[in-house]
């Protein structure tokens, strides 16, 4: 591959607590070492192995209770403008949907990606070209006795399409969620279709 000869480029990269500003000049060797020495501050996707894939997939009588379930408990949520739910763009209007349930290999536990569809008058600034904007994130879900949720993050905002949103969801919880960063209270090395996610500290968000 050719690295064109640049004049001039400014490139950030970093941290909010560490941040490097490189000015460049004919320099298209120096560029490609420090895009070399600085991956490590950007995020790739590297898919879960077949190996550990999870396949689990419930019947439709118990997907169907679950859903309306943790439908009902984010309601609640909603109205008390609770975690994902504080911007006050959330109201009765809301329209929440839930998109997919993914679960555990014995069925204790799940992970809820959910969507909020609300009127694009509510935005800041309004999107002219479509009626409704879509929000979006994902719940950890604890079931045994009792449906205990959690908010696990992160939040999707002010897409135009619920497709394309699903998409993107998808492609980030499963292929870009796995987290390097140990020292994390919540750290999950895997993604959320990884065998392996089920027993990870992600699920110490439960008190």
């Amino acid at each position: 591959m050719l690295i064109p000869h640049l004049h001039k480029a400014l490139f950030v990269v970093g941290n909010p607590q560490t941040v490097f500003i490189i000015e460049m000049k004919h320099t298209p060797i120096l560029l490609l070492l420090f895009l070399l020495y600085s991956c490590d501050n950007f995020t790739f996707k590297k898919p879960t192995p077949k190996a550990y894939l999870n396949e689990t997939r419930p019947v439709e009588a118990v997907y169907r209770n679950d859903t309306a379930d943790i439908r009902n408990r984010l309601l609640q949520s909603l109205s008390a403008h609770h975690d994902f739910f504080r911007n006050s763009a959330y109201d009765s209007s809301t329209e929440l949907l839930i998109d997919t349930v993914v679960y555990s290999p014995d069925f204790h536990k799940a992970v809820a990606f959910i969507m909020t569809k609300n009127s694009t008058s509510k935005q800041l600034m309004p999107d002219k070209s479509s009626q409704f904007y879509f929000d979006g994130t994902a719940f950890l879900v604890k079931k045994k006795d009792s449906m205990l949720i959690e908010w696990l993050g992160p939040s999707f905002t002010n897409s135009n399409s619920q497709k394309a949103l699903s998409r993107e969801m998808r492609d980030y919880f499963f292929n870009a969620f796995a987290d390097k960063d140990s020292t994390q209270p919540f750290f999950s090395p895997y993604h959320l279709n990884d065998k392996r996610f089920w027993t990870t500290a992600v699920w110490n968000k439960f008190k």
